[in-house]
């Protein structure tokens, strides 16, 4: 009698673990870490596959123990971090097939440990993102020569620590003008080359028309706790197209950003 009710145990058991898996998607995993020590692997020990579940896995193939709970708690510390440059940096996080992928706007060593440091150093977290500056490839016959279409700031100067720019685009021409949401901020780099400031974020695919004497209004975001701006030149660009054309033109402008004394 003992032996049955000992295998009857061991089987209880085992079905438990097995029911951990991402497979399950009921909500009732074993696995919903509430505190850092649950996803942080223990100093200087081997990081197993056991850290996020009692069994270790039996195949390559078989699913971490629930991924969905380790997205779960990441996106909680980082709606927890509002307001700190780690959280403007991150511009989005998904499910991969055998970790949480944190997308990086600046996927640099420095802020891959700011996110082990501030949010978790699980093993089963993969950062994507460019690591180096992005270099402006617009060549200057893409830049728009006319004077029917502006792009006017509404200041030529701000401070570095300003947070975001107001600009608006107008059109005093004939021809009808398309465009979206989306725009450039560049800064000069030491090589006399112009980069992309990073801005992290998904633009919102909205088309925008202006017929004769329309403008729209726009707000550029700098980031200045996340890229630590420069008191320098910087450019303004935005792209658009005349409608019935598939070839875009860019606006372009400059502002300066100056110490704060």
């Amino acid at each position: 009698m003992r032996n049955i009710i000992f295998i009857i145990t061991l089987l209880a058991i085992l079905a438990g673990c097995k029911s951990s898996s991402r497979q399950n998607t009921s909500g009732d995993s074993v696995f919903c870490a509430e505190d850092d020590s649950v996803l942080q692997p223990v100093a200087n020990e081997a990081v197993s596959d056991s850290v996020l579940c009692d069994e270790p896995k039996t195949s390559p193939v078989q699913d971490i123990c629930d991924l969905d709970s380790l997205h779960d708690y990441v996106s909680r510390k980082l709606s927890a971090l509002k307001g700190n440059p780690l959280a403007h940096n991150i511009y989005a996080t998904s499910l991969g097939e055998d970790a949480v992928i944190i997308h990086l706007s600046i996927n640099t060593e420095y802020w891959r440990g700011q996110f082990r440091r501030l949010v978790t150093a699980s093993p089963y977290i993969k950062f994507e993102g460019n690591s180096k500056p992005t270099k402006v490839d617009i060549k200057p016959e893409q830049l728009y020569q006319g004077d029917s279409i502006s792009l006017v700031l509404g200041k030529s100067t701000y401070p570095v620590t300003e947070e975001e720019i107001g600009f608006v685009v107008t059109n005093i021409g004939e021809r009808s003008i398309l465009f979206g949401e989306d725009y450039m901020v560049a800064y000069p780099g030491e090589d006399g080359n112009w980069y992309r400031l990073p801005n992290p974020g998904v633009w919102h695919d909205i088309g925008y028309g202006l017929g004769k004497g329309g403008s729209r209004s726009f707000s550029a975001r700098l980031h200045p706790g996340l890229n630590r701006n420069k008191p320098v030149t910087y450019r303004l660009y935005k792209k658009f197209r005349f409608e019935n054309e598939k070839s875009h033109q860019w606006l372009m402008t400059e502002f300066n950003l100056t110490s704060v004394r």
